[in-house]
């Protein structure tokens, strides 16, 4: 029994030592992406160049969230039952695939941006903004780049080198935000377009250092697999991701300067929460499906209950240190005052305050559906929510302003959670009853 206990132990050790380190490397990842956001707003000001920045960034945003979204629920489950060698060579097929589709996808989008730019940010319109064009076609340029580098890391977690691939990340990051301050003051914000796709790149390159070489014979059954589980996945992560180019649709009809503060205050809580998720829910994902596989309703519950208090805690620390730090922190950083006369940056953090609560636990409750091969419970159901917050976000942003825009965004993250939490404990009451 003592023999056991300290077995038991020595587990529990080592996983929260694996997951500290991956929450700290995460943690220093958004702290420099945070800087990143710094540098740009020391140097442009909350200003119509600034905003063409923030606007354009969420287009390999969305791509690589949709890439996640696939990776999480339907690639990296199925990469942890395979044998190393078809993990391999279904690694290799997935990567080739991406790159030969999606990099004439990206160039066609480049080359016609000119066309669709307006389209999609129509604030930027007659020459508000006469660097949009070109950043989002370097943004679709790098979005095929993104995807590839999310397959990776997907590889990277199955393989359990959650260590090495959040290292990977952070390097790559901070070379970006070394060079964003060298090229912006000579070459202007577009320069960031370009450092943007060659970050991406250099992570790829980094990762496949620990790819083996393999040939793509093999990877037929376990494609087929992942392809029937990402298919109602992608269907619904192509729709709902795409809320960040809704955000930035509207926000670009807001007044100079609005888009940045709003996109600054939103993407602090969403890379907090992106942190919170990936250290505390993706890591849980390979223990739960083991869990799921052997039957295991006890572990399987006792490892979802110990992530739900962790990410609970770790969320509303957040919040709360977000809340109190980062407005004079990036007074001070910045040389300026983070707000203008439509908007303050402590009230948009105060209403952003339900993302990282309820994105965190809503990721969690999604991968552990993913866990027990369910795809499509968190998906339709995600699509619904999605659907009635995009209508509401339309309407109140046009009638009520900014502040109820940003706390409504707030309650949509805490409201799917909730309903995933109820979805996943009916589910878990059929599954492990059989």
């Amino acid at each position: 029994m003592i023999t056991g206990l300290a077995r038991h132990a020595l587990r529990f050790a080592t996983r929260f030592k694996i997951e500290s380190s991956v929450a700290l490397l995460n943690l220093a990842t958004v702290a420099i992406g945070f800087i990143l956001q710094i540098v740009v707003l020391r140097l442009t000001g909350p200003s119509r160049e600034a905003d063409s920045y923030f606007a354009t960034a969420a287009i390999p945003q969305v791509a690589l969230s949709i890439a996640s979204s696939v990776v999480a629920g339907a690639l990296m489950p199925q990469l942890s039952r395979l044998d190393r060698p078809t993990r391999i060579a279904t690694v290799w097929s997935l990567l080739g695939m991406v790159l030969l589709i999606g990099l004439p996808i990206g160039g066609a989008f480049y080359l016609t941006a000119p066309i669709w730019t307006f389209l999609v940010f129509p604030g930027f319109a007659n020459g508000a903004a006469p660097e949009s064009v070109q950043l989002a076609a370097l943004a679709a340029l790098a979005s095929p780049v993104a995807i590839a580098s999310s397959i990776l890391s997907g590889y990277l977690y199955a393989e359990r080198r959650f260590v090495i691939n959040e290292t990977i990340s952070l390097v790559t990051a901070g070379v970006l935000v070394l060079s964003a301050v060298i090229t912006i003051p000579r070459c202007g914000v577009v320069s960031l377009g370009w450092l943007v796709l060659a970050r991406f790149a250099l992570q790829m390159a980094l990762i496949m250092t620990f790819l083996p070489l393999a040939s793509w014979r093999g990877a037929g059954t376990s494609l087929r697999t992942i392809a029937e589980k990402a298919r109602a996945l992608l269907a619904g992560a192509i729709y709902f991701k795409s809320d960040l180019l809704v955000d930035r649709y509207l926000l670009s009809l807001a007044p100079a300067g609005a888009l940045s503060l709003v996109v600054f205050g939103q993407s602090i809580f969403s890379a907090a929460a992106g942190v919170v998720g990936q250290s505390l829910a993706s890591t849980a994902t390979p223990t739960l499906t083991v869990a799921h596989e052997a039957g295991d309703a006890q572990g399987f519950r006792a490892v979802l209950r110990r992530n739900l208090v962790l990410i609970t805690a770790a969320s509303v620390a957040v919040v709360l240190a977000g809340v109190a730090l980062v407005p004079p922190i990036a007074s001070l950083l910045t040389k300026r005052d983070i707000a203008n006369d439509q908007i303050s940056l402590r009230w948009v953090l105060i209403l952003f305050g339900g993302i990282p609560i309820g994105a965190g636990i809503g990721v969690l409750f999604a991968n552990a559906f993913y866990a027990m091969g369910d795809t499509r419970t968190p998906t339709i159901m995600t699509v619904v929510t999605f659907t009635v917050f995009i209508i509401l976000k339309i309407v109140i942003f046009s009638s009520f302003g900014l502040y109820v825009f940003c706390g409504l965004t707030s309650l949509y993250y805490l409201g799917n959670g909730a309903l995933l939490g109820w979805l996943l404990r009916q589910k878990m009451r059929r599954e492990f009853s059989t």
